[in-house]
């Protein structure tokens, strides 16, 4: 090999290899699973939920719109994180907040300072 040809060839290959890196990553982590047989810890709902402030509300649009879904798709990431600080501010008797991931940051620091006031 020329000069040239390794000039034109060890960025071909480590990105060959970067490429190969991730395909096996990829073929060795796809194959875990995550056991379906664990105990399930017991939860209910709230019965009387119908005479709180969204309990109203979702009764009164689900009579009004039988048999269309109540899922409304939200177009920018602002307008969910307003709707769901909204709704803790607004919320009388829970808020569910199993599936957030709290972080440092602005987002973070809205939902604990609504948190604290609610």
């Amino acid at each position: 090999m020329t000069p040239v040809d390794d000039l034109f060839f060890v960025p071909h290959l480590a990105q060959r290899l970067k490429w190969i890196c991730v395909f096996t990553l990829f073929l060795a982590t796809g194959c875990v699973s995550v056991p379906l047989d664990q105990p399930k810890a017991y939860s209910e709902s709230i019965a009387d939920n119908v005479n709180t402030h969204f309990g109203k509300l979702a009764v009164g649009w689900a009579n009004a719109n039988a048999g269309k879904s109540g899922f409304f798709p939200f177009q920018l990431g602002m307008d969910a994180l307003d709707a769901r600080l909204d709704m803790a501010e607004k919320a009388d008797m829970t808020i569910d907040l199993q599936y957030l991931m709290m972080k440092d940051d602005a987002t973070g620091s809205a939902i604990q300072k609504t948190l604290r006031v609610s």
